[in-house]
């Protein structure tokens, strides 16, 4: 995929955590009370035809799977944001028990309970910003 179609990918999913529209869950990537970041991620994937609508879980009728995923990006998404894992590590440096490290969108999402602006401005410091002048090459 060329860098200008990753990087036009990750300014829809960073417009569309900008735009107020989602109510915000954690631990899945939609449930009956809102989306996570990476569901909006899918959310946005699901309108441009990358992947089917979600499948509601027919137990609980609360949580949904995107072509079998409910936590994480499926692959299809996660190779449409031009990722090499379907929750990638953002380089925000957290404190954790006397420990530093870097936590992926999930646990910003879940366990640092960060919002989706801030969640935002991650993605575009270290996902959008990067890719400013680089060749419109073949890229991972």
């Amino acid at each position: 995929m060329k860098t200008s179609e990753i990087k036009a990918n990750r300014q829809l999913w960073y417009d569309e955590l900008m735009s107020g529209k989602h109510e915000q869950t954690i631990s899945a990537l939609q449930d009956k009370g809102g989306k996570c970041c990476l569901g909006v991620a899918c959310h946005i994937a699901v309108r441009e035809g990358i992947i089917d609508e979600p499948e509601i879980d027919m137990l609980s009728y609360e949580t949904a799977s995107f072509d079998g995923h409910n936590a994480t990006l499926p692959p299809s998404v996660m190779e449409w944001l031009g990722f090499d894992t379907v929750d990638p590590v953002t380089s925000k440096e957290m404190s954790r028990a006397l420990t530093n490290y870097y936590p992926t969108f999930s646990e910003l999402n879940d366990n640092e309970k960060m919002n989706f602006e801030e969640i935002a401005a991650i993605l575009k410091r270290d996902f959008i910003d990067p890719l400013e002048g680089q060749d419109d090459d073949t890229s991972t």
